[in-house]
């Protein structure tokens, strides 16, 4: 698990995530991050609560099964939010 919930972060650099081939869960809630790039790893846990996020990249949600996307300013869900896996709130 990697919690980095209030920090203020605005930017992630791309290919950063996707270098934690292991991580689980991921906690960048109560950030300003505008945009999160696609990753692939074995996700199953990513809180992007309270972020100003208005577009989300089409992620392998294969192994999602919690995402919390409310508090953002999204303007479009790509298609992998409707697979029956995900729980969002």
């Amino acid at each position: 698990s990697l919690y980095l919930s209030r920090n203020r972060i605005s930017y992630i650099q791309n290919g950063t995530l996707t270098m934690l081939i292991k991580l689980t869960s991921l906690d960048l809630s109560n950030n300003l991050l505008t945009e999160l790039e696609p990753f692939y790893n074995s996700m199953q846990v990513m809180n992007l609560f309270n972020n100003k996020l208005t577009y989300l990249f089409p992620y392998d949600a294969y192994y999602i099964e919690f995402l919390d996307l409310s508090g953002n300013d999204l303007t479009e869900i790509s298609e992998f939010m409707s697979k029956n896996n995900i729980h969002m709130s």
